[in-house]
C-alpha cells in the first residue's frame, strides 16, 4: 500500500512528465503493432502471388545446356565482363 500511495503521489506531483510516459508508451506499442501486422501481411500478399503463379516458374540450374538454359538457345548474351 505505501508502494501504491508513492507512486500516485509523484504521477500527481509531474503531470506533464507523467501524460508525456503514457504518451511515448502508447506511441512506442501502436508503431510496434503497425509494423508487426505490416510485415504479416506484406508475408501473405507475397505468398499469396507466389502460390498463384508457382507452376509457372522454372529453375533452371547454372551451366544447364538446351534451349532457355545459360550454355544453350539460338541467341546466347554476351558475358557481361567481356564487354
Amino acid at each position: 500500500m505505501e508502494l501504491f500511495l508513492l507512486v500516485l503521489r509523484n504521477l500527481l506531483a509531474r503531470p506533464v512528465r507523467s501524460l508525456l510516459t503514457l504518451l511515448g508508451v502508447l506511441v512506442a506499442t501502436a508503431s510496434m503493432v503497425l509494423f508487426l501486422s505490416f510485415g504479416e501481411g506484406l508475408r501473405r500478399a507475397l505468398f499469396q502471388e507466389l502460390s498463384r503463379v508457382g507452376p509457372a516458374i522454372q529453375v533452371v540450374p547454372e551451366g544447364a545446356e538446351g534451349p532457355g538454359g545459360a550454355g544453350g538457345g539460338p541467341h546466347p548474351l554476351p558475358h557481361p565482363g567481356g564487354l
